[in-house]
């Protein structure tokens, strides 16, 4: 059995120097340990994991550097459970 335990920072939202619209930056860094022996044990150690997204509103610069955080921090924890073989 795993554990994964994370952390998700939203930096404050900026505007675009250019286009004016909102700029939002998310930061993760997550954790993932095994439960399988007596001492959990960290198998994977991610982050920080940083994107930015520009939206129309904060809300929607945020929902996307959000989902493109969270989408990348996953693809690191799929590839580091694989260097580490875990089943």
């Amino acid at each position: 059995p795993y554990l994964s335990t994370g952390t998700l920072n939203v930096q404050t939202p900026t505007i675009h120097p250019v286009d004016g619209r909102t700029r939002v930056t998310v930061s993760v860094n997550i954790k993932v340990y095994d439960l399988s022996g007596f001492i959990p044990e960290t198998i994977a150690s991610i982050g920080p994991v940083q994107e930015s997204a520009l939206g129309d509103s904060m809300t929607t610069a945020q929902t996307s550097a959000t989902q493109l955080a969270g989408q990348k921090a996953g693809e690191l924890i799929v590839a580091a459970l694989q260097r580490a073989n875990a089943r």
